[in-house]
């Protein structure tokens, strides 16, 4: 067996390029064996499971290989197809017959990669020491995969209507009516289901990118690319709109005047609604703009800051008993309704918020300049060497009253730098240096 330092799940579950290990046809079933042994061991012999996926032309062939590694077991395995990743989630938690989810995404990656993501139907995204047994299970060339039981596979009926019914029902019927919207699904896994819970809330809707081909999912749309949805909502006067990403747990938001609100503008938002008055904490990242903590202060709040990757701070979300969280990126927390980010969900919470403040202008704050870039690299080697330490250095004593956070991304091999700094000429300079010197380092 490998060290149990050994690990194949990153910052967000497991996501690698379609055909490399272990989402490779010849790896997928131990994988979905490895799952099976660490089901049964935590649940017990008989295991029902929730399967899901997003829109991308591999998750099918994926599936099948995870099922005869899974099947290998006495497992129940219910196919909801496209499905939300918070969907998914939301049904597991709510039938109390099914013991976890498996969604297999590689969110706003993307078409050729995929993914695979973990979910206990009572606490949410699987605990570091799950994914350190799965991965020694994978490893362990004694629990090779055998046949010693067969499971079973089903359809999951009617799994999209369920959850919209759901969701449906936590909000006025009439929450949307009036407001003309743009809703961007990135041609991922909301492209049938927003479309169906905003026109039941009343909405005036538009609906782009929602005609998934298996390759199209978050190509130059959806919510890390909301260029798109501003064009949109500019051009047909919209009060609002909204992007998710492919598998549906991020939210980007366009105001009427076109001015793109992120993660954090969102969790500005909403913490002046009353709902959070009383809330004494804040939990955003490490990536979460400086400023955020100063808008926190103004409303006497603190904000906590966790590493990056939504898990962390619904881990510190549930370790202190927080309400409301999130990330930059769109991901929203809010414990009242799920231990999980659910753009659909944040999208309609986000519009409640505005009616009771009476901000449909979206003010939130106003930004420290930042500037990320995203690198590119073919192996993520060591920041912590005397060289790459003087680059960090040099350009620590150029920041005028800022930071820098260089790190790499859990899911693809990309080095991101991101600088923030009192202007944004000298963000930019600083952050295009950074690179410079990087890439030469790095190469």
């Amino acid at each position: 067996m490998q060290s149990s330092s050994s690990t194949i799940f990153g910052t967000d579950g497991i996501r690698k390029r379609v055909g490399v290990a272990p989402l490779s046809p010849d790896t997928l079933p131990q994988l979905g064996y490895a799952t099976g042994l660490w089901a049964q061991q935590k649940y017990g012999s008989a295991v029902n499971i929730i399967i899901a996926q997003d829109t991308r032309e591999s998750c099918d062939e994926i599936k099948m290989g995870l099922a005869r590694g899974l099947l290998a077991h006495t497992i129940m395995l219910s196919d909801a197809g496209v499905l939300p990743t918070p969907a998914t989630y939301l049904l597991a938690k709510n039938d109390s017959t099914i013991h976890c989810a498996i969604v297999i995404s590689a969110s706003h990656n993307p078409y050729y990669d995929n993914g695979i993501k973990i979910i206990d139907a009572k606490t949410g995204k699987i605990s570091a020491e799950d994914e350190a047994l799965i991965s020694a299970y994978y490893y362990d060339t004694n629990a090779i995969m055998r046949v010693d039981a067969i499971g079973t596979m089903r359809q999951l009926e009617h799994a999209q209507q369920t959850y919209a019914d759901m969701l449906i029902a936590r909000f006025p019927k009439n929450l949307l009516a009036g407001k003309k919207i743009i809703i961007d699904c990135a041609h991922g896994a909301t492209y049938q289901i927003a479309p169906l819970i905003f026109k039941a809330l009343g909405a005036d809707l538009t609906v782009i990118n929602a005609q998934p081909s298996g390759q199209n999912i978050n190509d130059t749309c959806g919510a890390t690319d909301p260029q798109q949805l501003q064009a949109a909502v500019l051009a047909h006067n919209a009060d609002m709109g909204f992007a998710f990403d492919g598998d549906g747990d991020r939210v980007t938001v366009v105001s009427s005047v076109g001015e793109i609100k992120d993660g954090d503008d969102i969790l500005a938002m909403l913490m002046t609604d009353p709902t959070y008055a009383s809330e004494q904490v804040i939990v955003g990242t490490i990536m979460s703009n400086c400023a955020l903590s100063n808008f926190a202060a103004q409303n006497d709040k603190h904000l906590a800051c966790t590493n990056v990757g939504d898990k962390h701070v619904v881990r510190y979300m549930k370790k202190h008993n927080c309400i409301l969280g999130g990330e930059p990126s769109g991901h929203i927390i809010m414990t009242d309704y799920l231990d999980s980010s659910d753009g659909i969900y944040t999208a309609l919470r986000l519009v409640q918020a505005l009616q009771v403040t009476y901000n449909w202008a979206m003010h939130s704050f106003t930004h420290y300049p930042q500037v990320i870039i995203n690198m590119p690299v073919t192996e993520k080697k060591d920041l912590t060497k005397p060289e790459i330490q003087q680059i960090f250095a040099m350009h620590e004593q150029l920041l005028k009253g800022g930071r820098i956070i260089v790190r790499y991304s859990g899911t693809e091999n990309i080095l991101r730098i991101m600088v923030e700094d009192s202007t944004h000429d000298n963000s930019l300079s600083l952050a295009h240096s950074l690179a410079d010197a990087f890439s030469k380092q790095l190469s």
